[in-house]
């Protein structure tokens, strides 16, 4: 009797945790596509690095590009036009249903949305950059780091830029409008780990 009890209750607890598994892949999944859907449209990134078990890959396109970008899709209109819309847009994902109700959860969860003001900053200055922090170990992207750019253009006076935490992504608007060769260093501090990623960018033109 005790072994057909244990039998039982061993079945049980595998019916049990089957549907939780399941559930965990099929997100697990879904995070994949997102993070595809995002690297097939920005391409390879500018620059890349892992430091300390922190991996940083950015992003670095004019806003003129970023516009198009935005434009192509569909989602380059009023200030006043859906705020998930374009928040998903300018972070790589589409227009899906599940896209927005992800980014809807993650700003209420967050206490902030993608408001006029915010909006206006990720389409500022010359330039737009956009940084994912994964943890090398589990893969997964980190949502708690502070990232920050520095940068130290042709004239030399340097300027510095927190970047605004969207899901997965950490993005802003920067101002590049000298000529030539630009120092840009990418700050995460995440925990007691903090990584710098440093490289070099080039302006033919400020006409952007």
């Amino acid at each position: 009797m005790r072994q057909s009890i244990t039998l039982a209750a061993t079945l049980g607890a595998l019916l049990f945790a089957s549907p939780i598994v399941a559930q965990h892949e099929h997100e697990g999944q879904q995070t994949e596509a997102k993070q595809k859907r995002m690297s097939d449209m920005m391409g390879k990134p500018t620059f890349e690095q892992t430091t300390d078990g922190l991996t940083i890959r950015v992003w670095l396109i004019t806003q003129t590009e970023h516009k198009q970008m935005m434009k192509d899709r569909g989602m380059m209109g009023s200030a006043k036009k859906d705020r998930h819309e374009m928040m998903g847009m300018m972070h790589g994902n589409s227009a899906q249903k599940d896209d927005h109700q992800m980014m809807n959860d993650q700003m209420q969860h967050d206490g902030k949305g993608m408001d006029e003001e915010m909006m206006k900053s990720m389409l500022a200055g010359t330039h737009h950059i956009m940084v994912i922090v994964q943890d090398e170990a589990s893969k997964t992207e980190t949502e708690s780091a502070e990232v920050e750019v520095q940068t130290i253009p042709p004239s030399e006076k340097n300027s510095t830029l927190t970047l605004t935490h969207m899901m997965k992504h950490y993005g802003g608007g920067l101002t590049l409008d000298e000529r030539g060769r630009y120092r840009i260093t990418v700050v995460a501090r995440d925990g007691d780990r903090v990584v710098r990623a440093s490289f070099d960018y080039g302006v033919q033109s400020t006409d952007q």
